[in-house]
């Protein structure tokens, strides 16, 4: 038979008997050739099978750094009627640090940083937290994601020098509540001489807190009752008609926590030599490693 006249079969037929049928199959088999299949592969070329294993062989290490870890928190959870025991956090991921990063305008703030504690803090919810509670829990956070070591600047205010630091977070002072602090807490007003009763601003209420002006116009939500009376109409009318310094004892009692971190830290200027006082801040090193 020419060249030209063979089909495909006859030209695989003559190379299986040129190559002595090392398959096995017997010569004049017509039966058609199949190549075995092979593995399903992924973009890398890797069996999907494979995948799992080695992503947990990868990882080993990383799974024991992303375990959950208590943290007992400075109200010692006496400010909530339904905590008990320690909550506990895990460090960020890389989905929470996208989240971070995505952060472009301070109104997405805190949504973006009410996300990560949903996603890293189990035992209570955000919006629940009190203000001193949720600030520790935060300064917690970015010291198991990315280092003990925060590096700050303080501006002296006499020269102005930047006083550059390094806030060593598992040190700050934490003052926790004693066993008998419970809300709501009570307190007497120096003018009208009348008992308050009132809890403490949650982090769902910090834009209530915005300014000393916002918090004052705001006073009767975190007011439970005023001389027995709980009606919020009355509670409101009456901040509004009392003396200014019933305002502000009802103010700094609700602003003025005596639990939480200690963030204020005293410092003799570099430059000058003057000594300095300031409260440690959030800065673009926050979230972000040592």
């Amino acid at each position: 038979m020419s060249d030209e006249n063979k089909t495909i079969i006859d030209m695989a037929r003559e190379f299986q008997e040129s190559a002595g049928a090392e398959d096995g199959a017997p010569a004049n088999d017509e039966s058609p050739v199949t190549a075995p299949k092979a593995p399903k592969a992924t973009s890398h070329g890797l069996a999907d099978g494979k995948v799992p294993d080695i992503l947990r062989d990868l990882l080993s290490s990383v799974n024991e750094k992303m375990a959950w870890v208590p943290v007992s928190l400075p109200s010692r959870g006496q400010a909530y009627t339904n905590l008990e025991g320690d909550v506990h956090i895990r460090p960020f991921s890389f989905k929470e640090e996208k989240r971070l990063r995505s952060i472009s305008k301070v109104s997405q703030g805190r949504e973006v940083i009410a996300k990560i504690f949903e996603a890293c803090v189990k035992g209570i919810a955000y919006d629940a937290l009190t203000v001193p509670d949720k600030n520790y829990i935060l300064f917690k956070l970015r010291e198991i994601s990315y280092g003990n070591d925060y590096p700050v600047v303080f501006s002296c205010n006499n020269c102005k020098t930047e006083n550059r630091m390094r806030v060593e977070i598992d040190q700050i002072p934490v003052n926790f509540v004693g066993d008998d602090y419970e809300e709501p807490f009570s307190f007497m007003l120096p003018d009208s001489q009348k008992e308050v009763m009132a809890v403490s601003p949650r982090s769902k209420d910090e834009d209530y807190m915005a300014t000393g002006e916002v918090l004052t116009q705001n006073l009767w939500r975190f007011v439970q009752s005023v001389g027995g009376y709980k009606d919020k109409i009355i509670i409101k009318q009456f901040i509004e008609a009392t003396t200014a310094r019933d305002v502000a004892t009802i103010r700094d009692t609700l602003i003025n926590d005596d639990y939480g971190l200690d963030q204020e830290v005293t410092f003799d200027c570099i430059e000058c030599g003057s000594p300095q006082t300031g409260a440690i801040p959030l800065n673009e090193h926050f979230f972000s490693p040592s």
